[in-house]
């Protein structure tokens, strides 16, 4: 049964080499078009879902050993984390998502931001899920294609990580998003600085962040939207960018929700 819920469409300019995503590479474009790269001060997150509430989590498996279920850490009791084949059953799929979209299977750019200041690293950790930098155990990702539109880019990453891991990643990267609301960096050997700015958002899940970014690089200015939620020791990032127009958007609530309770499903 799919989800009673709409994807939101969060949408970017023809984007640069450098890259909007810490998760993938965008398509290289015309270095003249521009976006206006402010964040809006008034971001909140996505409004009320409409329809039913979600149904019940399909069964996902859960890690070896022990009662699995999260610990005071944000971790698992048995301290497993999950690996790629079992959170291919956690993560949001084609059963999950109204007949308009279509899923496929997604993979993490092998190349991260790395922060000028190291203080500033976690906030660009977290967008990835430090997945490129061997903080995760295991990952696996979706792009969700809405009504066959190419220009729209819209995907999930799931990550475990060892027993607190996703916790730390999301309370380091909280914590340093205070004093990081600019950070230079380096990404496949281009110069780049992104904005950012804690956006407010709530969920099902354990932890829940979103990050409004603003990628800037030569003569451009590209905005995008993450919503990260935590539950246990899984972290699920959502991103969402068009190569065509100029506006960023959160997911609906709704949304999260669903991914929150099949991450919880596979801790029970």
């Amino acid at each position: 049964m799919a989800l009673p819920l709409r994807f939101r469409r969060a949408v970017v300019p023809v984007a640069v080499v450098t890259s909007v995503l810490m998760l993938a590479s965008a398509c290289g474009g015309d270095d003249d078009k521009k976006a206006d790269g402010s964040p809006s001060a008034t971001k909140t997150s996505a409004a009320s879902p409409t329809g039913t509430d979600a149904p019940a989590s399909p069964d996902a498996t859960s890690p070896a050993g022990g009662s699995g279920k999260p610990s005071a850490t944000g971790g698992t009791a048995s301290g497993t984390p999950l690996t790629e084949a079992q959170l291919k059953k956690v993560i949001l799929g084609q059963a999950d998502v109204p007949a308009n979209v279509k899923v496929a299977p997604f993979s993490a750019n092998d190349q991260e931001a790395q922060a000028d200041e190291a203080s500033c690293q976690p906030v660009l950790d977290v967008l990835s899920g430090g997945v490129t930098a061997g903080k995760a155990a295991a990952d696996t990702g979706n792009r969700f294609l809405i009504d066959d539109d190419e220009n729209d880019v819209s995907v999930i990453l799931l990550a475990s990580y060892a027993n607190g891991g996703a916790k730390k990643l999301v309370d380091d990267a909280t914590a340093a998003l205070a004093s990081c609301a600019s950070i230079p960096a380096s990404k496949a050997g281009s110069k780049v600085t992104f904005t950012t700015e804690k956006v407010d958002l709530t969920s099902k899940a354990d932890a829940t962040l979103g990050i409004a970014l603003v990628t800037s690089a030569g003569s451009q200015s590209i905005p995008t939207d993450y919503a990260i939620i935590q539950v246990g020791d899984m972290l699920a990032i959502f991103v969402n960018l068009n190569t065509e127009t100029g506006e960023a958007e959160m997911p609906d609530r709704q949304l999260l929700d669903a991914q929150a309770e099949k991450m919880r499903a596979a801790h029970s």
